[in-house]
């Protein structure tokens, strides 16, 4: 009877048939993502508008506060989405209006995850005592009942 070693298990393994490389989680992620195509439409429209906000000047037609036409006038082949009360291009304007709501998308998320990231610390630093996780999930508490009241005292206005 013959004890086989680790070398001789590998011996036997035929060259052909050796195990793939793994691959990284990210590159497993943007696999999983690029299949799932709400996803990547999603991803896509996204990109087109971060593209068209930071090249609003050059992708825009015409200034957002230039007036360029009498007032109201309907979308056409010159004005794609037509001109607003003023005159001036609602297509430039939903351009430039972009990096604005883009500046704010991105602060809020920042602030948020600043937030949530430090509440998340205290409570694991203050885990044993724990009287510090009964206040955040007091507050928690606090904002979704005050945004609940908040919404039936809009119904009762209605």
């Amino acid at each position: 009877m013959a004890i086989s070693t680790a070398r001789d298990e590998r011996a036997m393994r035929p060259v052909f048939g050796a195990a793939p490389a793994r691959r990284s989680e990210l590159a497993r992620a943007w696999r999983r993502f690029r299949r799932y195509k709400p996803g990547l439409a999603g991803g896509t429209i996204v990109l087109l508008l971060i593209f068209m906000a930071i090249f609003a000047p050059v992708v825009a037609p015409y200034s957002p506060t230039e007036k360029v036409g009498r007032r109201a006038t309907p979308p056409s082949t010159e004005f794609w989405l037509g001109l607003d009360e003023i005159g001036r291009d609602v297509l430039s304007r939903l351009i430039y209006g972009s990096r604005v709501a883009l500046i704010v998308g991105i602060g809020a998320m920042a602030i948020h995850g600043h937030k949530s990231q430090s509440a998340g610390t205290k409570a694991l630093a203050e885990f044993k005592d724990g009287s510090l996780q009964v206040l955040v999930a007091a507050r928690s508490l606090g904002i979704l009942a005050g945004r609940l009241i908040k919404r039936s005292r809009a119904s009762l206005m209605l």
